[in-house]
């Protein structure tokens, strides 16, 4: 409730009521209150503790939102920037790229990380083909809280959908080396060798194309 609102309350049933010069002070002190506010939001800050925040207006409030993991903590004026330095310790984010420096006597330089879900779910792709993983390792609860401890922003994906992503894969290498076949000009050899896996009892093929390149 405004203060014009607790006045007018006080004189409901007065019928010759008529604004009292105390309401336009109230509102003359909360407009200057609403510039000295945002004078102090548009103030330069200083604390090295911005370097790794954005401020930002969320809901009708002011919030700072983490540059590398996105976390949203306070962000009034009151809250000061005890708080921004207690994340930054434990930011997730920020201990792996500590934990990546390859120098442990240089000082730690911690830098904005921007995190791509494309990227990730690509690698995890190369990884399951590189190491010939079975698809269903990615909804394995072992699997999926390591994932989590290394970025938690990171969203798992089933075993269908990374199925597809190994597919497309490797329609694109197909195409790729069908170019590259296209486009040679000396001859090439054909093999075939042909196994059996162990654990799954199951005849695979594999045809090997043996050429000379331009280079």
């Amino acid at each position: 409730m405004s203060t014009q609102d607790v006045i007018e309350s006080n004189f409901v049933d007065d019928v010759d009521y008529v604004h009292s010069t105390h309401t336009q002070e109230a509102q003359s002190l909360g407009n200057t209150r609403d510039e000295s506010e945002s004078k102090s939001t548009k103030r330069k800050r200083t604390s090295p503790a911005w370097d790794h925040f954005t401020l930002q207006k969320i809901d009708g409030k002011l919030k700072v939102v983490c540059n590398h993991c996105g976390r949203k903590l306070g962000g009034e004026s009151s809250n000061g920037t005890k708080h921004l330095f207690a994340h930054v310790k434990r930011c997730p984010v920020i201990k792996e790229q500590l934990a990546m420096n390859p120098n442990p006597n240089a000082s730690p330089s911690v830098t904005t990380y921007n995190f791509d879900p494309e990227l990730g779910r690509k690698k995890l792709a190369q990884m399951i083909i590189l190491h010939e993983y079975p698809l269903s390792m990615v909804e394995h609860s072992g699997f999926i809280d390591y994932s989590n401890t290394l970025c938690p922003m990171f969203k798992m994906l089933s075993r269908n959908t990374i199925r597809s992503d190994i597919l497309k894969m490797y329609k694109v290498e197909k195409e790729k080396c069908s170019q590259i076949l296209e486009n040679n000009r000396s001859r090439i050899a054909i093999t075939i060798d042909m196994w059996t896996a162990n654990h799954q009892k199951m005849g695979y093929m594999t045809v090997t194309a043996h050429f000379i390149d331009d280079s």
